[in-house]
C-alpha cells in the first residue's frame, strides 16, 4: 500500500481482490469496448474527416484515459487528487515516471491539442486498443538503445513539427524508466534537448506520488487497491532561447520536480481551494 503501514492478512487479501478484479476489468474493457469501438467507429471517421483528425483522436483517447481513471478509482478505490495550473495549449509536459497509472493521469490532464508521448517500439504491436492507436495518432517510437538513437531523435523531432505548428503537446518522462522508489531519477535528457530546441512552447511540470508500489502490472495486483495519488502541475515555464542554455535548463526542471515530491510528501493535507479531486472530475 501506497502508506506502507502493515495492514492485517485479510484486508490484504481484499486488497489484493480489488486490485486484480480492476486491472481485469480494464483488460475487458480493452478487448471488448476500447478495441472494437476504436475500429468501427473512430478509424472511419478519421478516415472520413481527415481535416479533424488530431480532434477525434484526441478527444478519443483523452476519453479512454479518464474511462481507465474511473476504472481504478472505482474498483480498486484508488484516490487521485491534483492540483495547480490547467494545460490547455500546446507544450512541452514533462512528468516523473512511477507506475503505469502516470500515463493515464497525464493524458486527463493535458487538454488542447493531442498529447503526444515518445512509447517503445514493442508497444507498436500486440496491446488490443492501444497499439492501433499508437500508430493511427502516430506516436513517436523509440527503442532507448545506442545503436537506434538517431532513429528515435528523428521520430521525435517529427513531433516536434507538430508542437512547434501549435498542432499538439509533447509528453515526455525524462527518467527514462519507472523509479523502484518513487525518487526523481537521473534525467535522460536527448528526447527533451532536441524538442526544447525545436519547438519552443512553453514548458509544464507534472509530478506524481504515491504510485511507485504499482510500478508494473504484476505489482499492480497486489499493490493498486488502496492507493493514494497526489498530482501538482506547475508552469508555463519559458523555453530557453539559447541552445546552450537548454542542459541548465532541464536541470532546472529536474531541481523543481525534486522539490515539487518533497512538498507533496511534506503537505498532509495540500491546498483544499485549488485541488480538482479526480474521482468527480469530467
Amino acid at each position: 500500500m501506497s502508506t506502507g503501514v502493515a495492514v492485517a492478512p485479510w484486508r490484504r487479501a481484499v486488497h489484493i481482490l480489488r486490485s486484480t478484479a480492476a486491472l481485469t476489468v480494464f483488460f475487458l474493457y480493452l478487448m471488448l469496448f476500447m478495441g472494437p469501438l476504436q475500429r468501427l467507429i473512430v478509424t472511419p471517421l478519421v478516415w472520413l474527416m481527415p481535416a479533424r483528425r488530431a480532434r477525434i483522436l484526441s478527444r478519443w483517447i483523452r476519453f479512454c484515459a479518464r474511462v481507465t481513471r474511473a476504472i481504478v478509482v472505482r474498483g480498486a478505490g484508488v484516490r487521485i487528487s491534483v492540483e495547480g495550473v490547467r494545460i490547455a495549449e500546446s507544450a512541452v509536459v514533462v512528468m516523473n515516471h512511477q507506475s503505469v497509472l502516470d500515463i493515464p493521469i497525464a493524458l486527463c490532464e493535458v487538454h488542447g491539442p493531442p498529447a503526444l508521448i515518445p512509447v517503445r517500439t514493442r508497444y507498436r504491436w500486440g496491446i488490443p486498443g492501444i497499439s492501433p492507436f499508437l500508430r493511427m495518432m502516430p506516436y513517436p517510437f523509440i527503442t532507448q538503445k545506442r545503436a537506434t538513437m538517431k532513429q528515435d531523435l528523428a521520430e521525435i523531432r517529427a513531433g516536434c513539427a507538430r508542437v512547434a505548428a501549435g498542432e499538439a503537446s509533447l509528453v515526455f518522462f525524462p527518467e527514462g524508466h519507472r523509479s523502484r522508489s518513487g525518487e526523481i531519477g537521473r534525467f535522460m535528457p536527448g528526447g527533451l534537448t532536441v524538442t526544447l530546441d525545436a519547438a519552443r512552447r512553453p514548458v509544464y511540470v507534472i509530478v506524481g506520488d504515491g504510485m511507485w508500489r504499482a510500478r508494473t502490472m504484476m505489482e499492480s495486483l497486489s499493490s493498486l487497491a488502496g492507493t493514494e495519488v497526489r498530482v501538482r502541475i506547475t508552469g508555463p515555464f519559458a523555453p530557453p532561447e539559447r541552445a546552450e542554455d537548454i542542459a541548465p535548463f532541464i536541470a532546472g526542471l529536474r531541481d523543481r520536480m525534486v522539490e515539487s515530491l518533497h512538498q507533496l510528501r511534506s503537505d498532509s493535507g495540500g491546498d483544499a481551494a485549488v485541488a480538482r479531486i479526480a474521482e468527480s472530475a469530467d
